[in-house]
């Protein structure tokens, strides 16, 4: 069951992406996360670059093998809205995307429970 909901973001992150144009799907995984989102990503193909932050480095150098994956060991420790800004303007320092891109950001966020998913599509500012 968990897998095929995966699979149902991860698909809906590439449409959207196409549909927007965006620059690149930044998907931020944790030590509880759904470290299988951003292969699943992967799996459909999109046109543009899959940024991944991890926080363990065991993962990013699995991750490195897939198609479209770019694997950042981040610093962690933020909560969900601050990793994916910090995510956002460390993807611009290295030169993913620019002012006024659009870009999709996707988290399993295991705060609470039930755990659920989030989808941002979001207007890199300058």
């Amino acid at each position: 069951h968990a897998r095929c909901v995966s699979a149902g973001i991860a698909k809906a992150a590439v449409t959207v992406a196409t549909e927007r144009d965006a620059r690149a799907i930044i998907v931020l995984t944790g030590q509880q996360g759904d470290n299988d989102l951003p292969r699943l990503v992967s799996a459909y193909r999109p046109s543009c670059p899959i940024i991944t932050f991890c926080e363990s480095a065991k993962l990013a150098r699995q991750l490195i093998l897939h198609k479209g994956i770019h694997p950042v060991v981040d610093r962690g420790g933020l909560s969900h809205d601050k990793r994916a800004a910090a995510a956002i303007q460390d993807a611009v320092k290295m030169g993913f995307i620019h002012s006024g891109d659009d870009v999709i950001v996707l988290a399993k966020e295991d705060d609470g429970i039930p755990s659920f998913y989030t989808m941002k599509v979001a207007t890199v500012q300058p």
